[in-house]
Parts: structure tokens; C-alpha cells; sequence
């Protein structure tokens, strides 16, 4: 028991130094850690063609994609990324991700439709990337010699000084952050956050078996939001006053919202697992979704995660007060191509919705105005 408390503490140190990282502006070390969460394997891109790359810091257009310069939902990358982020530089909106193979880093401007390399050192093999909101500080995770110890490695990238070439100076930096007194010790493995100090804790979902999802508290404090509840994925708004999630009963993934202020909870559809949504930061009860249009079985969310099952979503915009429901793309008829949307995140300007087809772990994105 003592020995699995430890682990779990581990776990829990593991999550919040990331989550710390990412919210702190000034971070600088390469660290090796033992790490109990799998990353998976990178499945074989099974889409369209393999975009030819241009030299190094050279700008490209994309393969264009099905339905050309004025299709609203475009590939950004055919081959699998690790993470992305979009931000604005100059009031526009650019998204920056990982290539996963390579670990090279890309900028992508999807009003122009143009990709720049913009790091050009091989780093292979990367399972994960974290960026900061800005996209000038990455932490990259990656598995050391096929081993079971963690590699991260935290990089700040800077912008070029010539306007000769697009290629960023990239500098190793501290992985830094206050280490205290451990604030629970529990089997939590899943964390979702707020901007502001609030921390959403949930246990490993099981379609079998009952999930909670408690506040955090500053000194370790649990207080129950949600739960018992099969299958149990949680997501909490920015402003921390709304979670939507998503759990099996009778073997139907059910949707709800619950808002935390009122107490009051409304069913959402289409009904799909909370992970595939992202929550409106300029609209208040607003989320985007990916949902399959033939639903979600029973035996979710344990076998999407391990890629036993995939889905060929549309994308949505749900009004969770007005129960007002837009579809706003359906990939497999506009485009021919089964999505299984993952990691959705949303501009600053919530201009466009990025997200990662989980298939073959492309990148995509959809201009939303």
C-alpha cells in the first residue's frame, strides 16, 4: 500500500509541475524522469499523400488539401505531430506545432495557407509537446532509448534577428518550479485546469467501474463535484465555473453540463466523450465538439484511449444555456476523410479550431469566422 502511495504521489507531482510549467513565464534544465503513463505508439498515417518539405527555414505552401484555397477545414500536416498551440503575433492568428517524427517545429498561418519551418535540429521520436500560450517555450517528451524513463526537455525558442532566414535560436532551459509539501496522495491520473487556481482531479475512466472528479485545494483539500459515475471525463471552462462531462449509463455515453456556481446540470447532444470538446473563453456556455454521428458505444472511454476504437466526427458548436446545437463541418462528406478529433483547442481570437485527427494523429484546422 505504502508503495503504491508513492506512485501515486509521483503521479500526482508529475502533473502539476507540468501544469505549472505552463502557466509561469520565466522557466529554464533538462530532467530525466521515470514516468508510469504510456504514450502509445505513433500509428502509420493511412491519409492522402506526404507533403514534400522546402530547405530548411524555407517558407511552403501546403498540400492544398481537398477543396483548395478556400476550403474552411484544411490539413495543416499529413504526417503525425506531437502538439500544437495557436497564438497571435501581430493580431493574427498562427499555430505552431511538433513534427513527431523529426521533432522539428512549424509555424503555420492559415490565412495565407503558408508553412514555415522554423527549427531545424533533428530530434526524433517525440511523443509528446507542451507549448506555452505564447509558443516561444516548448517542453518536449520523449521515451530515452525506447526505455520506460522519460526524457523532457524544455527549449525556449527565439525569433530570428535577420530577416535572411526564418530559423529560431533554440536554447535548453531549466524545468523549474516550487516543490512543497505533497498536497494529496490519491490515484488521480487525470487533471484539468483552470486560468485561474482552480485544479479538476478525475481517476483513470473505466466504462466498468465508477468515477469521481473533486476540486483541489491549496492545501490538498478535496471537494467532490461530480460522481459516482461510470466512465467518468471531466472539462472544466477557463473561468472555473462550468464542467462538462461525459460517463456511461446502461451502456450509453451521456453528455451533461454542470455549472458550478448554480448547481444546475443540462444534458448536452450530440452526445459525445467530454475530451472531445473545448469550452468558449468569449462566449459563456459555449463549447466546440467533435461527435460521431453514429454515437458512442458502451466500452468508451478505455478503448478510444487505446486506439481499440476510432470515430468519424463532425464538428459542433453547442450553446449549453440556449440548448442551441450549429453543425459546422462534416469531414466525411465535405471532404471524403473519417476525422477522430483530439485535442481541440481554440485561437485567442476563437478564429479557428485546431485539433488533431486522432487516426493518424494529422493536424487540422477550421476557420470558425
Amino acid at each position: 500500500m505504502k508503495k503504491i502511495l508513492i506512485i501515486f504521489t509521483i503521479l500526482v507531482l508529475a502533473g502539476l509541475a507540468i501544469w505549472y510549467w505552463t502557466k509561469e513565464k520565466d522557466i529554464p534544465l533538462v530532467e530525466t524522469i521515470m514516468d508510469g503513463l504510456p504514450f502509445g505508439t505513433a500509428p502509420t498515417p493511412s491519409g492522402v499523400g506526404v507533403p514534400t518539405s522546402g530547405p530548411a527555414g524555407a517558407s511552403e505552401e501546403t498540400d492544398g488539401l481537398l477543396g483548395g484555397s478556400t476550403a474552411k477545414l484544411v490539413r495543416i500536416s499529413d504526417t503525425p505531430v506531437a502538439g500544437m498551440v495557436a497564438f497571435t503575433k501581430n493580431g493574427e492568428t498562427l499555430i505552431r506545432y511538433v513534427d513527431r517524427a523529426t521533432g522539428h517545429i512549424y509555424d503555420f498561418d492559415p490565412r495565407t495557407r503558408e508553412k514555415t519551418k522554423i527549427t531545424n535540429q533533428t530530434l526524433p521520436k517525440i511523443y509528446e509537446a507542451h507549448f506555452k500560450s505564447d509558443g516561444n517555450t516548448v517542453l518536449l517528451r520523449y521515451l530515452k532509448n525506447d526505455s520506460d524513463t522519460v526524457e523532457n526537455l524544455s527549449l525556449v525558442l527565439t525569433p530570428p534577428k535577420s530577416a535572411s532566414t526564418t530559423l529560431y535560436t533554440i536554447a535548453s532551459t531549466l524545468l523549474r518550479g516550487y516543490t512543497g509539501p505533497v498536497a494529496i496522495n490519491s490515484p488521480f491520473t487525470n487533471w484539468a485546469f483552470s486560468e485561474g487556481n482552480k485544479v479538476v482531479a478525475y481517476m483513470k475512466p473505466a466504462s466498468t467501474a465508477p468515477g469521481y472528479a473533486y476540486f483541489v485545494g491549496t492545501v490538498g483539500s478535496l471537494s467532490k463535484i461530480l460522481g459516482p459515475l461510470n466512465g467518468l471525463v471531466a472539462t472544466i471552462n477557463t473561468a472555473g465555473n462550468r464542467v462538462l462531462y461525459s460517463y456511461i449509463e446502461d451502456g450509453v455515453t451521456k453528455l451533461f453540463s454542470k455549472n458550478l456556481t448554480s448547481g444546475s446540470v443540462s444534458e448536452v447532444l450530440p452526445e459525445t466523450l467530454a475530451d472531445k470538446c473545448v469550452w468558449s473563453v468569449k462566449e459563456t456556455g459555449v463549447i466546440f465538439c467533435g461527435a460521431p454521428g453514429g454515437g458512442v458505444g458502451g466500452n468508451e472511454p478505455e478503448n478510444w484511449y487505446r486506439g481499440a476504437t476510432s470515430f468519424s466526427d463532425n464538428a459542433w458548436k453547442l450553446e449549453v444555456d440556449t440548448e442551441i446545437a450549429q453543425i459546422l463541418v462534416e469531414p466525411k462528406s465535405y471532404i471524403g476523410v473519417d476525422i477522430d478529433i483530439y485535442q481541440p483547442k481554440l485561437s485567442p481570437n476563437e478564429d479557428y479550431l485546431v485539433f488533431i485527427n486522432k487516426n493518424d494523429l494529422s493536424l487540422w484546422t477550421l476557420k470558425l469566422e
